[in-house]
């Protein structure tokens, strides 16, 4: 009952800093550059990501993601959401580091944007497996037999 609990609630947080960091972002897609409130608030949602993320990635490892038990769908949208949010990640690190040029810079923050809007149909493919997981596993323990 505590896991169920736990799975419910790092989904919920994942979502809800995902949705947080596509609407700060969404002026991005034409051309604007982050600033001010909207800025701080998207790396607000991103150290949350840096800090959960981890979290969500061993908790759902050790629940039997990996598994082949678990269906191919969660098991694609578990990987696509880890690579996603690693790339994400990683990218906005390498820009703090004293190495890349300024040109440099800009691709990587090019990548993070494509890496952090591949995340939304990867979070979504995550969520909707990890509920259709639920729903059998809830369907096979009623059903008698």
């Amino acid at each position: 009952m505590m896991k169920m609990f736990i799975d419910r609630l790092l989904l919920l947080a994942l979502m809800l800093v995902v949705l947080a960091l596509v609407a700060t972002s969404v002026a991005t897609l034409w051309g604007t550059a982050l600033s001010g409130s909207t800025l701080m608030l998207h790396m607000t949602a991103g150290g949350a990501l840096v800090v959960g993320m981890p979290l969500v990635a061993v908790w759902f490892l050790r629940r039997g993601v990996s598994r082949q038990m678990a269906s191919a769908m969660l098991r694609c949208g578990y990987w696509l959401t880890v690579l996603a949010a690693t790339v994400t990640i990683v990218t906005v690190f390498l820009c703090m580091l004293p190495l890349p040029s300024t040109e440099q810079m800009n691709d990587l923050m090019e990548l993070h944007g494509y890496a952090g809007f591949a995340m939304v149909p990867a979070v979504a493919l995550f969520l909707l497996a990890a509920v259709r997981s639920r729903r059998m596993k809830s369907t096979r323990s009623a059903t008698p037999g």
